[in-house]
């Protein structure tokens, strides 16, 4: 015998194969971690959370709100009366901040008459994960009658 430990292996062949897979597994690591950045920073990501975030308030789900929102998260928008079904978002988009998304919130009120709300909402990350950390109202508006 040679003094090899592994029969038909050379050692610089027994030394290049592990550190072969050692770059393979981080390269791969590597690119999971990139995609999931830009998946949780893409605009449908943004625009999933706000919706799910809605329709956890309208169905008085807490917890579906804390997983959804920042711990310090605020919003200044008169939310009070949510019910589901009663309300539509309109996306304005991110802008030039892909941390900032436009929207406009529709509520239909008991009486018949519509709110409308345009807002920003300020996203952070919690992980990858997007998170809510702030909505605020830029203005308020009154259907017309015609």
């Amino acid at each position: 015998m040679n003094g090899d430990k592994t029969p038909g292996m050379s050692k610089p062949i027994r030394i290049l194969v592990p550190a072969a897979i050692a770059v393979g597994v981080l390269v791969l690591g590597a690119l999971g971690v990139w995609l999931g950045v830009r998946l949780s920073s893409s605009d449908s990501a943004r625009s999933g959370v706000l919706s799910s975030y809605f329709r956890a308030l309208a169905d008085k789900d807490t917890l579906a709100v804390d997983e959804l929102t920042a711990e310090d998260f605020s919003s200044d928008l008169p939310l009070d009366q949510l019910e589901p079904g009663s309300y539509r978002l309109y996306d304005f988009g991110a802008g030039t901040d892909a941390a900032v998304q436009r929207f406009m919130l529709a509520i239909d009120r008991e009486d018949g008459t519509e709110d409308a709300f345009l807002a920003v909402a300020v996203y952070g990350k919690n992980g990858f994960v997007p998170v809510l950390e702030s909505i605020r109202m830029e203005g308020r508006g009154k259907g017309l009658r015609e």
